[in-house]
């Protein structure tokens, strides 16, 4: 079997919103954002990348940026798997 495309996670970011996940989660690290959303695209799932980040930034995941931003993880991720 093929294994599944990598997904273009940034793409589905308006130019507000990356700006905002940069200033907010990623120390103002576009280096950090982009190495970030990259491993993200590797993911299969969504679960597999929200557990990656739980585990590798202390984020507050209750907060509304975060909360944000796993929503456009989740949707870049699950349009792939259609």
């Amino acid at each position: 079997s093929t294994p599944p495309a990598i997904v273009d996670l940034k793409r589905g970011l308006s130019v507000n919103d990356r700006f905002l996940f940069q200033r907010e989660l990623f120390g103002n690290n576009s280096q950090q954002m982009n190495e970030s959303m990259n491993k993200l695209s590797t993911f299969e799932t969504y679960e597999q990348a929200e557990n990656y980040l739980r585990e590798n930034k202390s984020w507050d995941f209750e907060d509304s940026t975060v909360l944000e931003f796993l929503s456009v993880i989740e949707k870049g991720l699950s349009s792939r798997n259609r």
